[in-house]
């Protein structure tokens, strides 16, 4: 399965298709596999109107704009950096013991999204992720207590 995503007022999916099946014949090695090569569009949301919002690629230079991209852009780092700290500290330890553990890939995902200029995604990363331990923690604490009356049943 291929889900392409476009600007329907640049390209139609019929021409995406089009070129899909198009590179297939023409770059297939083995002719009898492509038979089982069927391209064919199952959803086309221009049909219904429906279009994918984008930022800095289609927007004008006017000073509107680029405060929506600034402002998007800040928002994200400081989302981003505002969550890292306690993960940050949690994988220092980690790495210090020579192991690799969640903290430590989180750290890299979110920085490595803020190094590409993926500044909503290293924010989702953080967002997510503290979300994530925050659960934990509930889940844990509940347990403990839990297992803490248990244990003070018995004689």
């Amino acid at each position: 399965t291929l889900k392409v995503e476009h600007d329907p007022e640049l390209v139609d999916a019929e021409t995406i298709r089009q070129m899909l099946t198009d590179g297939l014949t023409n770059n297939s090695h083995d002719r009898q596999q492509l038979h089982e090569w069927t391209v064919k569009v199952l959803h086309d949301g221009a049909v219904e109107g429906l279009t994918l919002p984008v930022l800095a690629e289609t927007a004008n230079d006017d000073t509107n704009s680029n405060l929506v991209d600034h402002m998007g852009i800040c928002s994200g780092i400081i989302s981003a950096v505002s969550g890292m700290p306690p993960v940050l500290f949690k994988a220092c330890h980690t790495v210090r013991r020579l192991q690799f553990d969640a903290n430590c890939m989180m750290v890299i995902a979110a920085f490595g999204a803020l190094a590409l200029g993926e500044y909503d995604e290293a924010a989702s990363v953080a967002f997510l992720f503290a979300t994530s331990e925050w659960l934990e923690a509930q889940a844990t604490g509940k347990a403990r207590k839990a297992l803490g009356e248990i244990v003070s049943l018995r004689p």
